[in-house]
Formats: C-alpha cells, sequence, structure tokens
C-alpha cells in the first residue's frame, strides 16, 4: 500500500512536470523506491524516456538529454552523488549519462534535495537514440548497486 502511495505522488508528480503534453496523452515512466529499513535513505526516483530531446552542439556533435525526477521522503537531506542511469537497449546496447561540468542547475549531476521535497534533472548521454528501443532503465549509486527501474504508463487520462 505504501508503495502504491509513493508511486502516485510520482506520478502526479511527473504529470505537473510534462510541459507539451496533450491531454490523455502516454507518458511511460521507469521508477523505483529506495529505501533502508530505517527509512533514513528513502526517496523515489522516476526517469520520463519520452521527456528527452537530441541537442546538436556548434561543432556539429550532440547529446541526448533525459528528464528525471528524485523524491526524497526522508526526513534527511538527499546527497545526489553523480548516480548513473543505466539504459539497456533492445538490441543489446547497455549505455549510461555522462557527468557535466555543470556545477548548478539542472544539468547537474550533484546536488541536495531537502525533506519532502523533489528535485528536477536531466541526465545527458552522448548518443542519439530511438526510446522506442529501450528494453529496461536502471539506476546505478555510487557503492555500484543497481536498482531496475519499473516501467509504468503514467498517463494523465481522466
Amino acid at each position: 500500500m505504501k508503495k502504491t502511495i509513493k508511486l502516485l505522488s510520482l506520478l502526479a508528480f511527473g504529470f505537473s512536470l510534462q510541459l507539451n503534453a496533450q491531454n490523455n496523452a502516454e507518458l511511460p515512466c521507469h521508477f523505483e523506491i529506495i529505501a533502508n529499513a530505517d527509512k533514513s535513505i528513502n526517496y523515489t526516483i522516476g526517469v520520463y524516456p519520452t521527456l528527452s530531446e537530441y541537442v546538436r552542439n556548434n561543432n556539429g556533435n550532440g547529446y541526448t538529454k533525459m528528464r528525471i525526477a528524485v523524491i526524497n521522503n526522508s526526513k534527511q537531506e538527499l546527497k545526489w552523488n553523480d548516480y548513473k542511469i543505466y539504459i539497456l537497449m533492445k538490441n543489446g546496447d547497455l549505455f549510461y549519462n555522462y557527468t557535466t561540468a555543470t556545477k548548478e542547475g539542472e544539468l547537474s549531476c550533484n546536488y541536495v534535495v531537502k525533506p519532502d521535497e523533489s528535485h528536477i534533472q536531466y541526465v545527458c548521454f552522448e548518443k542519439d537514440f530511438d526510446i522506442n528501443q529501450i528494453q529496461k532503465i536502471y539506476l546505478s549509486i555510487l557503492d555500484n548497486k543497481f536498482f531496475p527501474l519499473v516501467q509504468s504508463d503514467c498517463s494523465n487520462k481522466k
């Protein structure tokens, strides 16, 4: 029941993030609730592949940026330390986001989320890829723990 409530919270948050969505449009997301026994770590992560775009640099190269949301359900600050989003494609390719040089803002890879608050970030990949070919998305934290994210249809349907 608690996981369902947190999922609904994440989904509602995701709906509020979708700036260009049409009514009744599908918003696939991948999410997971990560917590330890004493709940000193307790957050929900959502990755929104359909809220991504390919950005071309002046030199002709480019990158894909994808929106993620982190909701800190703990009573302590959550220090996000360049955790990685891994994407497994249906053809077997596996890649992860790179660390940006940005120290602040939505592209920063290191930040703090205060208790009961949320944070929007964009993660960047050195690759242009078709989001329809994503098989699975994972979160990797610094001590090499991998969490498979659950795919869900987060449609804003009435």
